[in-house]
């Protein structure tokens, strides 16, 4: 428990073996780097240089490839950790059927040209020419299906 923010700390994301290792690797990184910078340096033709860029770019592979290890394990473990606390959690979609129509459902209604039929508030009939109303077995048995935005949980 943090007493100045009287908030619980948990236990680091990572081991000090995961610190040790990218301490070692990043090291070993700005080694080639300096390595491949000296060598470069040091020679006047382009094809003597190529082997020391070769190093000095293995070296920034390898930081890269060190970086992208140490922070998905972090990522790993706080999912590990938000599963322990909260379980197996499945987010409910950001809008239901009472959510995106304000009105009542008090028909169903749909278009010749359509392929789905909607909740008579559906912003995706408002305003068309042709609409006919009817029900869900009636829209089903001509071979059309419920509209996913007004009618997400099923027709009723």
């Amino acid at each position: 428990m943090n007493a100045r923010h009287g908030i619980q700390v948990g236990r680091s994301l990572w081991t000090a073996r995961d610190g040790g290792e990218l301490v070692v690797l990043q090291t070993l990184s700005v080694v080639f780097l300096t390595v491949g910078y000296i060598g470069t340096s040091g020679t006047l033709r382009i094809g003597q240089q190529v082997p020391w860029v070769d190093l000095a770019a293995a070296g920034l592979v390898l930081s890269g490839l060190e970086i992208m290890r140490f922070m998905t394990t972090a990522r790993r473990r706080i999912g590990l950790r938000r599963l322990s606390l909260f379980g197996d959690v499945v987010p409910r979609p950001a809008a239901t059927r009472r959510e995106v129509s304000a009105t009542p459902i008090t028909a169903l209604v749909t278009t010749a040209a359509m392929t789905r039929y909607h909740d008579a508030g559906c912003p995706l009939v408002t305003g068309k020419a042709g609409i006919v109303a009817g029900t869900a077995l009636s829209h089903e048995e001509s071979g059309q299906r419920p509209c996913e935005l007004c009618l997400a949980g099923g027709a009723s």
